[in-house]
C-alpha cells in the first residue's frame, strides 16, 4: 500500500542526505543539484528510493516546482 511523506528540499548542499525530522514526521532532503530542469527531483527520488529501500521508484505528488513536497512511496 503507497505512503505518502512530506519532504522539505535544500539544493545545493555539499553531500545529498536525508534527515527524518522526529517531531512533525516529515523529511529534509539536503541534496547537491541545483533545481534547474528538474535535477534535484531526479536526485531526491533516488536518494528516497535508495535511503527508504523502496522496490518502485517513489512519485512526486505535489510540489514539483516546490521546497515542500509530498512524496508517494
Amino acid at each position: 500500500m503507497p505512503m505518502k511523506i512530506s519532504v522539505t528540499v535544500k539544493p545545493g548542499k555539499r553531500v545529498s542526505r536525508i534527515e527524518k525530522n522526529k517531531a512533525s514526521g516529515s523529511y529534509t532532503a539536503f541534496l547537491k543539484s541545483q533545481p534547474i530542469e528538474g535535477r534535484a527531483n531526479v536526485e531526491l527520488i533516488k536518494l528516497i528510493k535508495k535511503e527508504l529501500s523502496c522496490e518502485k521508484a517513489p512519485k512526486i505528488i505535489s510540489g514539483r516546482n516546490s521546497k515542500k513536497k509530498l512524496i508517494e512511496i
